[in-house]
């Protein structure tokens, strides 16, 4: 009887749809009771920007489907954005789509229904289904209620577009996933799925079966914390996101902040794992564009280093780092070997401090606590009061969620520039102590680093000419080997430098207190016999500038690692401005004081002169200028004002310097200096010859327009106005990410146009420097002049 009904159910469609439609091929633009769609046609969105029809995946009739996939594109993996039958494959030859007479929609093969929205119209009223330009395929009624739609039947599509849900349905126990294609070819479901896991704290995740494969973190406000490429990707792709989560239902989703027409975009998870996002601006070359994928690299897997460690991403290879107070497991045959445990334990009754993790994506939620809004303070007073709490954050904002993890904390990795700051718990004497402290703890914490004179007399053959690595104002640097085997590279501070123990007290002060694979490692120092020596980790390479001022040696720099080293000095810089425990300016970034490990990875060294910040600070100002012709800002050469951004002109400089293997600081005929990369490039480029004063070298070795990028981001950092420049934050942004765009640079400061007299402005005439452009300046109430000129 079943059979029957199908069957005349079927007949009778037919039969109308054959009478309401003057033609039995074509594309449709709405389907009306009664209708049918055969293979062969497609109901089209009214601005032909999807279409819903039969297709082939492995161009076999015999295994078809009915589906939703754009007009411009091929039906294939990543563009079919919903199936009817993921399921079940199709005759295509055999089958229709049908919308009855009573308002259901069902799709046969020849006599079998294979899939059905069971959906009923009441009364007189009629129903209608059209595909809208979301790609949104509609089934309403004449009084314009929706009986049905694609969005809300997902149907677990592995192509998501603005306005689909990813989440839970507490009210209907169902749940919307992002599913892969089996292969390619077959889209039934596949080993890979995206979905919002309904917790307490709830968090997006990859999953391979039930395995965790990648994992998203919590919702801060504007993305995930573990994907902060999110932010970024909705400017491009004008996207706004959004999640919601209450009694009835739990979901993330994309809308588009304006009509879908002009910009289109969709996110895909691909049968092999990896998840992408791509763009087309419609106004553009019509070509789709990948904003970012997933995974980007080997910390975006799951629990890569394991607990207690941190993951670092670092020039196509990984760093698992324990947290601070953490030590390593012992490669004895545990599987956690090489994961990390406390290196004593917690006690609930002693002085507990905790330690600051910046820029990473919180560890897994899983078993988190969520507390509420509340301030910082407040959560790290209820972390102390809960003897289970071993780490705490802030989602969102200063003023935002407070969550609490108890025992290990997994799934960690660093970020230059996103995700959130943790606060790891740790025992009072595992913590170095904040520089606003007495001076009895600022001395205890240099007595720790303290090395015994006749060990480096030992390591360094007693200083002997044969070791010595160069000399700079600080003093003569020597190689030298520690009774372990350790290289190591020793500053010995010379009587006659201009520079003396505060200079030495505050770079042990600085650099023994940051950690940063871009800054280079203080091991110690010696303060004994009238003797002041810096002990620091020894780099093959030495020195940028005995690379890049080499004619011979610069072909060692090829493109690949001169944009290594540029890319390196910014995350350095980004860290001291923003994300170590100190909040510092260098002042005296150059070439020279750029180090080369074995790799030619960059390692920033001599914080000799380094200022200090409060986190409130923004600028200071010094009536005492030292640093080196060519590299210092404007404001702080002429006036003595320094801050982030006098380290971003510095930084600029040197990028310039890099591209174009020349020194900015030169002369032009013997009467005054003038800024040869600056003033050079500056014209080039508003000539639109940029590429003629770069390393010819690399033009050849690279696409133009990267080194074209780098020109600009080089010209944007020694803007005249500060205000301009861009953060380092913003640099490392635009160094890796090419979806964004730049502003047009004004035009750089020369200190050659100020005053050519060499009387009051500061810059001393060439034949005055003793073979050195370095200088040291003094600011008078209303002008600058040379108080003292030493090398350094």
């Amino acid at each position: 009887m079943q059979l029957f009904l199908s069957r005349f159910l079927k007949a009778i469609t037919l039969t109308l749809s054959f009478l309401v439609r003057s033609s039995t091929s074509g594309d449709l633009n709405a389907m009306i009771q009664s209708s049918s769609l055969v293979n062969g046609q497609t109901l089209r969105s009214t601005g032909e920007l999807f279409q819903l029809g039969f297709f082939n995946p492995d161009n076999s009739s015999a295994k078809g489907y009915l589906g939703i996939w754009y007009c411009n594109l091929t039906p294939q993996e990543g563009t079919v954005v919903w199936i009817a039958n993921r399921n079940k494959s199709v005759n295509t030859s055999m089958a229709s789509f049908n919308l009855t007479s009573d308002g259901n929609l069902i799709l046969f093969e020849e006599d079998r229904i294979v899939w059905s929205t069971g959906t009923r119209s009441t009364g007189l009223n009629y129903t209608r289904l059209h595909l809208l330009d979301s790609g949104n395929l509609v089934l309403n009624d004449s009084n314009s209620i929706n009986l049905w739609q694609s969005f809300d039947h997902p149907g677990d599509s592995q192509t998501y577009v603005p306005g689909m849900k990813l989440g839970f349905n507490f009210r209907t126990n169902t749940s919307r996933r992002q599913v892969s294609w089996r292969s390619p070819k077959d889209p039934s479901p596949g080993d890979y799925a995206h979905v919002v896991l309904a917790l307490a704290i709830p968090d997006i995740v990859m999953l391979k079966g039930s395995a965790k494969t990648h994992r998203g973190g919590p919702w801060n406000g504007y993305g995930f914390v573990g994907d902060p490429m999110m932010v970024t990707s909705q400017v491009v792709s004008s996207v706004r996101l959004s999640f919601v989560s209450n009694k009835n239902e739990i979901y993330f989703m994309a809308n588009y902040t304006a009509t879908p027409t002009r910009v289109l975009s969709r996110s895909v998870l691909f049968a092999n794992g990896t998840f992408q996002l791509w763009f087309l601006d419609r106004g553009g070359n019509g070509e789709w564009q990948l904003l970012w994928s997933i995974p980007q690299d080997d910390c975006d897997i799951y629990n890569r280093c394991g607990r207690n460690s941190v993951c670092t991403w670092y020039y196509y290879t990984f760093n698992c780092d324990c947290l601070n107070g953490f030590v390593k497991i012992e490669k004895n045959g545990s599987s956690e070997a090489g994961w990390c445990e406390r290196e004593k334990p917690l006690n609930c009754s002693s002085n507990n401090q905790f330690s600051k993790v910046s820029n990473v994506k919180v560890p897994d939620t899983e078993n988190a606590t969520a507390r509420g809004n509340m301030s910082l303070d407040e959560c790290k007073t209820w972390c102390l009061n809960d003897c289970s709490c071993v780490a705490y954050a802030l989602i969102s904002g200063d003023d935002g969620s407070c969550i609490t993890w108890p025992g290990d904390l997994l799934d960690l990795r660093a970020f230059v520039v996103g995700g959130n700051d943790l606060y790891v718990r740790l025992a009072g004497e595992h913590l170095l102590d904040h520089p606003n402290h007495k001076d009895q703890h600022e001395i205890r914490g240099a007595e720790s680093l303290l090395f015994d004179l006749e060990a480096i007399r030992i390591a360094t053959d007693n200083f002997s000419d044969g070791n010595k690595l160069g000399e700079g104002g600080f003093g003569p640097v020597y190689k030298g080997t520690l009774a372990n085997g350790e290289h190591v590279a020793v500053k010995r501070l010379s009587r006659s430098s201009g520079q003396g123990l505060d200079e030495l007290k505050n770079e042990v002060f600085l650099v023994a207190k940051l950690r940063h694979r871009n800054l280079v490692k203080l091991l110690g120092c010696c303060l004994e016999s009238e003797e002041k020596l810096l002990v620091y980790s020894y780099l093959a390479n030495t020195s940028l500038d005995k690379f890049l001022f080499d004619n011979s040696k610069r072909k060692q720099l090829d493109w690949t690692t001169r944009f290594k080293i540029i890319e390196g000095i910014s995350r350095g810089l980004l860290y001291l401005h923003e994300d170590s425990p100190l909040k510092i300016i260098h002042r005296d970034l150059k070439a020279s004081n750029i180090l080369l490990d074995a790799n030619m990875d960059p390692k920033i060294s001599d914080f000799g002169l380094a200022k200090l910040f409060g986190a409130d600070e923004t600028q200071g100002n010094t009536q005492r200028i030292a640093g080196t012709f060519g590299y210092m800002a404007p404001e702080y050469a002429m006036h003595g004002l320094f801050s982030i951004k006098s380290d971003v002109y510095s930084y600029g400089v040197l990028v310039l310097e890099i591209l174009t293997g020349q020194k900015n600081s030169g002369h032009r005929g013997i009467e005054y200096p003038i800024e040869l990369v600056t003033h050079v490039v500056w014209r080039h480029w508003t000539q639109g010859s940029a590429l003629q004063v770069i390393d010819q070298d690399l033009v050849k070795q690279c696409d133009s327009p990267q080194i074209l990028r780098c020109i600009h981001i080089g010209l944007l950092c020694v803007q005249e106005d500060p205000t301009q420049r861009p953060t380092m934050a913003n640099v490392v942004l635009m160094l890796n990410s090419h979806f964004v765009n730049l502003p047009i640079p004004s035009a750089p400061s020369f200190l050659s146009n100020l005053n050519t007299t060499g009387e009051s402005n500061g810059i001393p005439r060439r034949g005055n420097s003793r073979g050195s452009n370095e200088i040291l300046l003094k600011i008078s109430e209303n002008d600058v002049s040379i108080s003292e000129l030493e090398p350094r």
